[in-house]
């Protein structure tokens, strides 16, 4: 009988403190803190990850040394790092945040998990009324909340174009039940759906303003410094509206949205490297190439511009 009590009070103590919703993400320890193993679905690319995860496409593409533009279907798994980006250490609602669990693989100190989530000891033993100092194997432990956009399943639109009679003979909408006045023969309320309208808006969209857009999430883990920008000769023109630049923070080879603050023009630039150390950049924020000048309407040598960049 005691060898039964003895096996329940065990399975008791691996149990978590807090229940686990259905949504919640398994984290486990890297060299860099948190991270989330992930196995790519067909047609699935650093960009679409990175803003489901809420990661910079920079930062997923380098921390697993892939492409931007391959399908990461045939990669069987990937590692999503966790970062001041997408880790919060409260539920938002806004940004779909879920909860992060950690499963001890072998016995750890609450300390070092911690750290890992940017919080007190004390913190994470509040969060799972749990205040032990260890953790044994297998005890599972809430450590914070990631930002997660969900894949939701849309229900059909429903057809507005059917209209029904109100009580005083006038047809209304289905859809908005405002009155309509309907012809004769025929009725066809034009609907302009949600999903129609974003198309649409990404149709016009440049080249750069689509990768920049992609890169930073919708400028969710964008950072904006203000400076001044220098112009670099360049021999030709742009053919796809991106120009060059030279940025001591940003990636090689990201995008940068570069604002000329007294004429409110913008472009958008590829990062070729750090600024070089001459002369040219002295006390410059960024260097652009010299076709950007007449798109920003620049017309002295400098310009103070807004640079907004992922890091």
């Amino acid at each position: 009988m005691m060898r039964f009590v003895f096996a329940f009070l065990a399975a008791c103590w691996m149990l978590p403190a807090v229940a686990q919703p259905a949504d919640s993400v398994f984290v486990q320890q890297g060299k860099s803190g948190w991270q989330i193993a992930y196995s790519p679905k067909k047609g699935e690319t650093v960009f679409s990850i990175a803003r489901r995860f809420h990661v910079p496409p920079a930062v997923l593409s380098d921390f697993n040394k892939l492409s931007y533009g391959q399908d990461l279907g045939a990669v069987a798994k990937i590692q999503i790092p966790v970062g001041a980006y997408n880790f919060k250490t409260a539920a938002n609602a806004a940004y779909g945040a879920r909860p992060i669990y950690f499963r001890a693989p072998k016995k750890v100190y609450l300390g070092e998990l911690a750290g890992n989530s940017f919080v007190s000891t004390r913190q994470l033993q509040q969060w799972n009324e749990y205040y032990e100092t260890e953790a044994p194997k297998g005890k599972t432990l809430l450590v914070g909340w990631l930002l997660y956009n969900a894949e939701l399943t849309k229900a059909p639109v429903k057809d507005t174009n059917l209209v029904k009679k109100s009580k005083s003979g006038m047809a209304v909408s289905e859809e908005s039940s405002f009155p309509v006045r309907k012809k004769p023969t025929e009725t066809i309320l034009a609907v302009i759906r949600p999903d129609s309208m974003k198309a649409a808006a990404e149709q016009e969209k440049s080249l750069g303003e689509s990768l920049y857009a992609a890169q930073s999430n919708d400028d969710l883990n964008s950072v904006t410094d203000k400076g001044t920008a220098v112009f670099f000769k360049r021999a030709g023109q742009t053919s796809n509206g991106i120009y060059f630049a030279f940025h001591n923070t940003a990636k090689r080879g990201s995008i940068l949205r570069v604002r000329n603050i007294g004429t409110g023009k913008t472009v958008y630039a590829r990062v070729l490297g750090p600024l070089p150390k001459t002369a040219l950049y002295y006390n410059a924020q960024v260097g652009l190439s010299s076709d950007a000048r007449a798109a920003l309407e620049v017309m002295d040598e400098k310009a103070w511009c807004e640079i907004s960049y992922t890091p």
